[in-house]
C-alpha cells in the first residue's frame, strides 16, 4: 500500500538516442500519491538537458514549457494539445514497438524512440497522437496530457494519447 508520496524517476529515457548523440533523450520525474485506493500523479517534470527544455505539470495547474538554454531567450509557456480533429491529417509519434499499430491509423508517422519527446510534441500541439508502451511512468505522462487538454487511455499494454476528438475516433478504429 502506498502511504505517502512516491517518486518515480526514469534516469534516461531515449537511451538509443543518447548513445548516438541525438538530442531526444530526457530525465523524467513523477510524484505519485494514493487517494481513496487510487494511485495518481500529482506532479511531473521532463528535462531535455541538451535541448535546454523542461516540460512540467501539477495536478489542476496546467502543463508548461520552460527553456533554460543560454542560446535562446527564457520564458514559460502554457501548453495545449492540437485542435485538429481529422484522424487522416494527424501526425502520429511512436516507437518501433508500436509501428504496426500506428500504420493502422495513418501513414503520417514519426519514430523518435523517446516517449518523453513524443509526449512533449503532443502537449505542445506539434503532433496529434502518441503511442507508447504502458509503464509506471505513464502516470506522469497522463497528467501532462490531461493538463494540456488531452486524453489518454491504455489498451493491450499500449498508452494512447491525443485530443478528445481524435481519441474517440481512435477508439472506433482500433478497438
Amino acid at each position: 500500500d502506498l502511504t505517502g508520496p512516491i517518486v518515480l524517476v526514469d534516469t534516461l529515457d531515449g537511451t538509443y538516442n543518447f548513445e548516438r548523440a541525438i538530442p531526444f533523450f530526457a530525465v523524467v520525474v513523477t510524484i505519485l500519491t494514493a487517494k481513496q485506493g487510487k494511485i495518481s500523479a500529482e506532479k511531473v517534470a521532463i528535462n531535455f538537458p541538451v535541448l535546454g527544455e523542461i516540460y512540467y505539470a501539477e495536478q489542476g495547474k496546467g502543463s508548461w514549457f520552460e527553456r533554460y538554454s543560454f542560446n535562446f531567450g527564457t520564458g514559460t509557456i502554457r501548453l495545449r494539445v492540437s485542435v485538429n480533429s481529422k484522424l487522416e491529417d494527424s501526425l502520429i509519434s511512436c516507437s518501433y514497438q508500436q509501428l504496426q499499430l500506428a500504420q493502422k491509423i495513418s501513414t503520417n508517422i514519426r519514430i523518435f524512440e523517446s516517449y518523453a519527446y513524443q509526449i512533449a510534441l503532443l502537449i505542445s500541439g506539434k503532433s496529434e497522437i502518441a503511442l507508447l508502451p504502458n509503464k509506471p511512468i505513464t502516470y506522469g505522462l497522463d497528467l501532462l496530457v490531461r493538463e494540456a487538454g488531452g486524453l489518454s487511455c491504455v489498451k493491450d499494454n499500449v498508452f494512447f494519447a491525443s485530443n478528445y476528438q481524435i481519441q474517440e475516433k481512435l477508439q472506433k478504429v482500433l478497438f
